[in-house]
């Protein structure tokens, strides 16, 4: 069978579509089915080829539109891609041209320092003349800052020493503080009397104070103390 073209294929449709129109007999004498089959004539056969041609339309058509749709992308990003790249070159045109300017400051207060007799202002065997102040300088601050970083780490080293000292004065406290609290329970706990006169054989540890009348506690001594 010969597959009809577009072109036949809308003839047909527009004959079938008028016999529709004209009546029953009509309607009947064009939708009737041959055999053998005749794909231009017979209504089935030409509109199964329309539907096809239809459905064939619409997938190119929703095709062209997904290329449509991906060649705008590409062509915005390629407009942003050219306007940053826009800003760039001119950023470094600016760029290079304060450079340009530095560079003719830079030349003309080297010209000047050397009809000065800077001694800062050297010149090269190639007869480059160039000016060593910045390196000066440079290096002074170099320095500076390597003296302050070593005070600093003196300062902190003695920070540190006073700390360590600290601790130990206040362990030393502590200890105290814990010997007094345990003499003082030794007190509390120790036989209490009242002193009637010098207490002998404890002079030594009363030395010459008088006790008479007082109230005294009688403290063992451990070994040691």
């Amino acid at each position: 069978m010969t597959t009809p073209t577009v072109a036949e294929v809308v003839v047909r449709i527009r004959e079938l579509v008028h016999a529709i129109t004209q009546g029953r007999e009509s309607l009947m004498r064009e939708f009737t089915m041959r055999v053998p089959a005749e794909p231009k004539r017979d209504a089935d056969l030409v509109l199964s080829v329309a539907a096809d041609l239809l459905e064939r339309e619409h997938k190119a058509r929703l095709e062209a539109e997904r290329e449509r749709d991906g060649m705008m992308t590409r062509w915005h990003m390629a407009c942003d891609d050219y306007g940053q790249m826009k800003e760039r070159a001119e950023t470094a045109e600016r760029e290079l041209a304060e450079s340009e300017r530095k560079l003719n400051i830079a030349n003309g207060t080297i010209a000047n320092l050397m009809d000065a007799g800077c001694p800062y202002c050297l010149t090269s065997a190639e007869g480059t003349s160039y000016c060593t102040l910045a390196e000066r300088t440079v290096e002074a601050e170099t320095r500076k800052r390597e003296e302050a970083e070593s005070e600093r780490d003196a300062n902190l080293r003695r920070w540190s020493d006073s700390e360590s000292k600290l601790a130990e004065c206040e362990a030393s406290l502590t200890k105290a503080a814990d010997e007094l609290a345990a003499l003082r329970k030794r007190v509390a706990e120790a036989p209490k009397a009242k002193v009637r006169g010098k207490i002998g054989e404890l002079a030594t540890v009363c030395v010459s104070h008088d006790l008479a009348g007082k109230h005294v506690a009688i403290v063992p001594l451990r070994d040691g103390e």
